[in-house]
């Protein structure tokens, strides 16, 4: 009876590219089509940031795709993470880096492709984390999430609102889920804002769903900027630094467009370490704060949607962000297909509570 003679790391590495990606798993290769243009942009709005903190703290090297990590032996794996990370000691210490990289990398980025099954990605994940790799992203495109991996298997998925964390793997690295997902260069915001008299039918509503309490905050407080010669500074353009114990987000939104009751608008964000400080940062630029307010928030993630429950002085409201696709469902699931939609964002509902507009 015949048998197939099982190839090992030193002969794949031998083998030419040709116009596809390849794989050694238990000896055998395992071939693909050549990533999509999306694919490669998601992979690059996670590699240039890793990259930047990696060589700030001068913790090792960052890898793109196509890099040969051989992760087992007899029969060999070759596996090629699409963003990959190694610690600097281990690299130094290799004897052939002109071969691939012996054992697994210390964090390694998977970005699922339209043509991968579901048992491919989990199997993927599991063989790496059997190999040693100590975090695992796999990112989601299509459902703009983040399956986190730790070494003993469990899984938390991100969603828009959340942050990835590079642990004490890579330690400082902090980025938004929703600046990975950018189209053509940009970050859009996606959500339904609905006004409701009982949060608690929906937080009753979103347990029923299985929905997941990401975070529940009791004291967010928003500061609206405006340029101080600029009599729209409550217009259409947001600036806004949002406060959250000394640190916080700054935020950029551009004007916004409405498609069946559904708001999308540019969006940029970033980490604040010091709030205090960047809002002096804000005021020598010459922005000054036109409006302030205060709420309490509580974060759920349902389907990979970020369900926001807002409780402020001039009312309640839920906003359901993501995917725009998922949104109408999961309005209907949580019994608010009749809720009133409201347009206009806090800055305008806070200014006419104030009597400001």
């Amino acid at each position: 009876m015949a048998t197939n003679t099982l190839m090992t790391a030193d002969e794949f590495l031998l083998m030419p590219d040709g116009d596809q990606r390849h794989e050694l798993i238990r000896g055998e290769v395992r071939s693909t089509s050549l990533a999509r243009g999306e694919h490669g942009l998601t992979g690059m709005q996670i590699a240039v940031p890793l990259a930047a903190v990696v060589e700030q703290q001068d913790l090792g090297d960052v890898f793109m795709a196509g890099t040969g990590f051989r992760i087992a032996r007899d029969p060999d794996t070759v596996r090629a993470p699409d963003v990959s990370f190694l610690r600097a000691e281990r690299w130094n210490a290799l004897e052939r880096p002109q071969a691939f990289i012996e054992g697994a990398p210390d964090l390694a980025v998977e970005i699922v492709s339209p043509s991968d099954s579901a048992e491919e990605v989990n199997e993927k994940a599991l063989s790496s984390l059997d190999a040693g790799v100590r975090l695992l992203w796999v990112v989601h495109s299509h459902g703009r999430t983040v399956t986190v991996y730790a070494p003993d298997r469990t899984a938390r998925v991100l969603g828009n609102g959340d942050t990835l964390d590079g642990g004490d793997v890579v330690p400082g690295f902090r980025l938004l889920i929703q600046s990975i997902f950018a189209k053509g260069g940009m970050v859009y915001e996606t959500e339904v804002k609905l006004q409701t008299t009982d949060l608690a039918a929906v937080r009753e509503r979103l347990e029923a769903l299985g929905a997941r309490l990401k975070e529940r905050v009791e004291d967010e407080t928003d500061l609206q900027f405006g340029v101080k010669d600029d009599p729209e500074a409550l217009a259409e353009k947001v600036l806004r630094l949002r406060i959250m114990g000394d640190g916080g987000m700054l935020t950029w939104k551009g004007p916004p467009e409405f498609e069946r009751g559904i708001k999308n608008r540019e969006e940029l964000q970033t980490i604040v370490q010091d709030a205090a400080m960047m809002r002096q940062i804000l005021d020598r630029l010459g922005y000054h704060v036109r409006l302030e307010y205060s709420k309490r928030r509580e974060y759920w993630d349902l389907r990979g949607l970020t369900i926001s429950l807002d409780e402020l002085p001039f009312g309640s409201y839920v906003e359901v962000e993501g995917d725009g696709s998922l949104i109408e469902q999961a309005v209907s699931d949580l019994g608010l297909a009749s809720a009133e939609r409201i347009k206009d964002g806090y800055p305008q509902l806070a200014a006419r509570w104030l009597g400001q507009e």
